[in-house]
C-alpha cells in the first residue's frame, strides 16, 4: 500500500512513491490555453495543481511524469518558472505585500541570472523584469496561487481593499499580452467579472467551469476506486468488521456513497455532469483509517473554531446568516457565473465559491440555478460560522 502524503509538492509525491491522482490529462487541456484562470474552494488541491504545472513547464516530462497520461504527449520546451503565492505575502499591509512581491521577483531573477532593477512603485517591478526578459528574447512561465487573498482579506476594510484592487489592476495591465510570458496560470478561491479585480477576460481565459478541465482539482468517484482502492478496502473492512478480500462491490459502493455524504457532492462544471470529493478531507479520512484506527466520519470544513478571517469579513460585510441555507434554494445564474465584485457578491454565491454550497442543477444562460449544501462537512462548517457571529 502506497503512502498518503500531506504535501503540495508534486515532486515530493513522486519521489516518495506516494499516491498521486493523475490529473495530467486535464492539465494538458488547460495548457492549450496559454493564459488561464481557475477558481476552486479551499482544500481542492489548487496548490498541488499549480506545482504540477510548474514542474511540467520547468522540467518537461522527465523524470517525474513517466507514469502519467501526459508522458509522450507533451512536447513543449521548458521555461524558467516564476511562482507567486499571494497567501504567503502580507495581506493586511499593502506596503509589506509589495515588498514581498519584489523580493520574490528579485529571488527569481537571481536564480536565473536575469537582469532586474526594482521600480519606484513595487508592483511595477514586474514590468521592469518582463521588459528586460523581452530584450533578451527570454520567455518564462508565471504561476500565481491564491490570487484573491489580498482582496478577500480586506473586504471589510474599504480603504485597504481599494489599494490592493488598484495594485491588482496594475499587475494585470503589465502581464496582459506580455511577449515574455509564455504561460500564465492563476488560481484562486473566488472569482468575479470585474476586470479591475480578477483576471478573467482580456487574454486570460476563465476555465473554472470548463468541462474538459472540471476535475482538475477534486477527486471523482472513479479516481477514488482507481487510485485509492487499497485504502477504501481498508476503511470498509474496519467499518464492516470483515476481511478485505471478502468485501463485495455493493459494500464498496455503499461506502463511497457514505463518503460522498460527508466529503463529496461538489459540482464543478456548468452542465452539472462532474461531481467531486474534497481531496484534503478524503486524504485525511483514509490516512487515518489506514493506520487501523476506528472509522470516524466528521470534521468541519475549517476545523473547530478556525473560521478564516477573510470569510468572517465577508460574513460581516454581507450580513450572511448561515441558518438561511438549511434547504435547497435558487440563485440567478448571472449572479452565480458573473458576480460583479467581491464586496458586491451575493451571499449564496460567496458560499458556493468557498465550498459551503454547490450547484444542484445545470447553470443556464439566464434563469436560475439550484443550490444546496453538498455534504455534512460543509453543513458543520455553516454551523461553526453561525456560532462565530
Amino acid at each position: 500500500m502506497r503512502a498518503l502524503a500531506d504535501t503540495q509538492s508534486f515532486r515530493d509525491l513522486i519521489e516518495s512513491g506516494s499516491v498521486y491522482v493523475d490529473k495530467t490529462e486535464q492539465i494538458f487541456s488547460l495548457l492549450q490555453n496559454r493564459r488561464t484562470f481557475i477558481a476552486r474552494p479551499y482544500g481542492f488541491g489548487k496548490s498541488l495543481m499549480l506545482d504540477t504545472i510548474g514542474t511540467l513547464l520547468g522540467l518537461g516530462v522527465e523524470p517525474y511524469f513517466r507514469n502519467t497520461w501526459i508522458y509522450g504527449r507533451w512536447t513543449e520546451k521548458s521555461y524558467p518558472v516564476l511562482r507567486l503565492d499571494f497567501q504567503k505575502f502580507s495581506c493586511s499591509d499593502h506596503q509589506k505585500f509589495c515588498e514581498d512581491f519584489d523580493r520574490c521577483l528579485a529571488e527569481f531573477a537571481g536564480r536565473n541570472n536575469f537582469p532586474y532593477v526594482p521600480a519606484e512603485r513595487p508592483l511595477r517591478s514586474m514590468k521592469s523584469l518582463l521588459r528586460s526578459l523581452r530584450s533578451g528574447n527570454i520567455r518564462v512561465a508565471v504561476l500565481i496561487d491564491d490570487y484573491d487573498a489580498p482582496l478577500a482579506a480586506n473586504v471589510s476594510n474599504p480603504e485597504m481593499y481599494e489599494r490592493f484592487r488598484i495594485s491588482m489592476r496594475e499587475l494585470q495591465g503589465v502581464m496582459k499580452g506580455a511577449p515574455a510570458i509564455s504561460f500564465l496560470c492563476i488560481a484562486a478561491i473566488t472569482r468575479v467579472k470585474d476586470p479591475s479585480e480578477f483576471p478573467g477576460g482580456s487574454d486570460i481565459r476563465d476555465m473554472s467551469y470548463y468541462g474538459p478541465v472540471s476535475a482538475i482539482a477534486g477527486f471523482t468517484r472513479e479516481e477514488l476506486i482507481k487510485y485509492y482502492g487499497d485504502f477504501v478496502a481498508r476503511a470498509v473492512s474496519l467499518l464492516k468488521g470483515i476481511p478485505e478480500d471478502q468485501i463485495s462491490e455493493d459494500q464498496t459502493e455503499d461506502f463511497l456513497d457514505r463518503l460522498s455524504e460527508e466529503y463529496g457532492g461538489y459540482s464543478v462544471d456548468d452542465e452539472y455532469e462532474t461531481r467531486v470529493f474534497s481531496p484534503l478531507a478524503v486524504n485525511r479520512f483514509l490516512k487515518y483509517a489506514a493506520l487501523g484506527n476506528e472509522i470516524k466520519f466528521g470534521g468541519s470544513l475549517f476545523g473547530k473554531g478556525l473560521v478564516p478571517p477573510a470569510l468572517s469579513g465577508y460574513l460581516e460585510t454581507l450580513g450572511i446568516s448561515p441558518d438561511s441555507y438549511a434547504e435547497d434554494f435558487y440563485a440567478d445564474s448571472d449572479d452565480f457565473l458573473f458576480p460583479p465584485s467581491l464586496p458586491g457578491m451575493k451571499p449564496e454565491v460567496l458560499l458556493c465559491q468557498t465550498g459551503l454550497l454547490t450547484a444542484r442543477s445545470p447553470v443556464p444562460d439566464g434563469g436560475t440555478v439550484r443550490l444546496w449544501i453538498p455534504n455534512n462537512r460543509a453543513r458543520r462548517a455553516l454551523a461553526d460560522l453561525a456560532l462565530s457571529r
